[in-house]
């Protein structure tokens, strides 16, 4: 199961990245995966996938998190 968490703010941006992830893994034959958009710990956590957007100052007081080798993948969008 691959689980995807997003924190992205403009619906159709979430609604546009949900619908490629589904055609992406349809078209690979996986089709065990869920969307998320519970911003928390244990949806952290349980993450493979993370879609988010921070600005300049959110980067840095995340920074030590990010940078520790974890098995999931973030894209990170900024708003500017």
């Amino acid at each position: 199961m691959t689980n995807f968490l997003f924190n992205i703010k403009n619906h159709y941006l979430r609604v546009a990245i949900a619908e490629l992830v589904d055609e992406a893994m349809k078209a690979a034959g996986r089709p065990h995966y869920q969307f998320f958009q519970q911003w928390d710990a244990g949806s952290m956590a349980q993450a493979d996938v993370i879609f988010t957007e921070m600005v300049a100052g959110e980067w840095y007081l995340c920074q030590d998190l990010f940078s520790m080798p974890r098995n999931n993948i973030r894209f990170l969008f900024s708003g500017q």
